[in-house]
């Protein structure tokens, strides 16, 4: 084995409860971001696979979006406004939101008890009357808003999946042979996109339709004997560092905050250090996690619904003299960086081509650099599978890069894998942020309202329904023209 690794991995594998104090700490104390640390929480004791995760991460924020834009009025909801009084406390309202949300999503007691804990201890901190009373009527609402608008959005459907047998094909992955996680997850009513393929590329991996082609090509080959040195437990290619940022980006197991906690975790440190107001977290909070629900959908029909359901690299490795390539030797003992004993991540159970966290990655790093308006965002932040050890990025493409490769170094994907799931990551919080929670007349999202937006909202005059509509009155009419202009540049 790489002497480097269990130096590592001695120091970053510590049980995640034994970090749960350390990282739960609020950081930066808003209604918005105590309600997000909690959500981490929770998904620590509860885990499961990151669709599902993203997904109730989404209502819960979506919840708290709506309710504290319903006050300001400042962008487009995501469902609608809901009408309140004049001087609603915002902090009522976002903390009703996202205590409702989180107890109907969540079924644990103790649980329960800590949401509870918590809106109790926000309540309190607000004066009792019409503003508390109102606040907290919005936020129930905007909560039974979300929550009944993902009823029936296919979540808790159920699909049989059959692996395949021939070469190329995904099949459980020792030691524990899983059964695939959430293949009914691409027919997931998506948030934002109009269908779950929408982002899906035009071609396989490197531009070959079947397993067999894709084998048989020199980028397989390449790809093959990348994660095969570079990937393996015992590895004399990967570098000190290169071992230390496949743990800190792994979060597979249950029991950490897996990929879209950490990526709110980073959210957070972000958002701290550009001294966002209450609104602007909610928003941004918001758009995060609808990038995250949607990259999700998008990642997994890549898996399940294309022609190649890739398999993993432990499978592939043991199987490489029965590949068809003659550039590939077979390891029949081979193991990656995730089956060391002091970590036990193994392979996740679902097929490799797109990365999941290089998807979640790219997504969040598109929505955040919209966002700010830049990519050259710095920040140091920790993880779950590294107790007491951070990393610095100076900008989030360099972050979202990292993330993708770092499933190569752990031995769990392909760098085909890391490469699709940046496209259609980027491409799905690139879409998040130019159509969804728009500043109020900024009609086209390139992030100012002129005259471009005025052609648009005059073009669609008289109109019942539409982006237009900026007051959701099912009429585009002179007073959507009065919030327009109001909004000038």
């Amino acid at each position: 084995m790489n002497p480097n690794v269990n130096r590592l991995i001695g120091r970053c594998s510590l049980a995640p409860t034994l970090f749960t104090a350390a990282i739960s700490v609020t950081v930066l104390g808003d209604v918005v971001t105590d309600w997000n640390t909690q959500l981490q929480q929770a998904i620590r004791e509860t885990g499961g696979p990151p669709g599902p995760i993203s997904r109730e991460a989404a209502i819960v924020h979506v919840a708290m979006f709506d309710a504290a834009n319903s006050i300001d009025r400042l962008y487009e909801p995501y469902l609608n406004f809901v009408p309140c009084p004049p001087g609603t406390s915002m902090e009522a309202a976002i903390a009703t939101a996202a205590h409702q949300a989180m107890s109907e999503l969540y079924a644990s007691p103790s649980l329960h008890r800590q949401f509870d804990a918590l809106y109790a201890s926000q309540l309190a901190a607000l004066r009792d009357g019409r503003a508390k009373d109102a606040g907290i009527a919005l936020g129930k609402a905007c909560a039974g808003a979300c929550a009944a608008a993902r009823a029936n959005d296919g979540a808790d459907d159920f699909v049989t999946y059959v692996p395949g047998s021939i070469p190329g094909d995904w099949i459980p992955t020792p030691p524990n042979f899983s059964a695939p996680a959430s293949p009914h997850w691409p027919n997931v009513t998506p948030w934002c996109m109009t269908s779950g393929d929408q982002f899906r590329p035009t071609s396989g991996p490197y531009g070959y339709n079947t397993a067999a082609e894709l084998l048989a090509s020199p980028q397989y080959a390449a790809d093959y004997e990348d994660v095969r040195t570079s990937g393996a437990l015992d590895s004399v290619t990967r570098t000190a560092d290169q071992t230390q940022l496949a743990i800190f980006w792994a979060n597979d197991k249950d029991g950490t905050f897996k990929p879209p906690g950490q990526l709110f975790h980073i959210t957070q440190v972000i958002a701290q250090g550009q001294g966002n107001s209450l609104l602007a977290n909610a928003r941004l909070f918001a758009l995060v996690a609808l990038g995250m629900a949607d990259a999700g959908i998008a990642a997994w029909d890549c898996k399940y619904s294309t022609d190649i359901d890739l398999w993993r690299p432990i499978t592939a490795i043991r199987a490489g003299d029965a590949d068809g390539n003659p550039a590939t030797v077979a390891d029949l003992g081979w193991e990656g960086l995730s089956y060391s004993p002091m970590l036990t991540i193994y392979t996740p159970p679902f097929p490799a081509w797109i990365s999941g966290h290089a998807t979640f990655g790219a997504s969040h790093a598109a929505v955040v650099r919209h966002f700010y308006g830049t990519d050259a965002i710095s920040f140091t932040a920790t993880s779950d599978d590294t107790p007491g050890y951070y990393r610095s990025f100076t900008s989030l493409r360099e972050a979202a890069l990292e993330n993708a490769r770092s499933r190569i170094y752990l031995g769990v994907h392909f760098q085909m894998d890391a490469d699709g799931g940046n496209q259609v990551g980027t491409a799905v919080g690139d879409y998040v942020s130019t159509h969804f929670l728009r500043r109020l007349g900024d009609l086209d999202g390139d992030g100012i309202v002129a005259a471009v937006d005025l052609g648009l909202l005059l073009g669609d005059f008289g109109a019942t329904s539409g982006a237009s509509d900026l007051n959701r009155d099912r009429i585009v009419d002179a007073a959507d023209l009065a919030i327009l202009l109001g909004a000038w540049g």
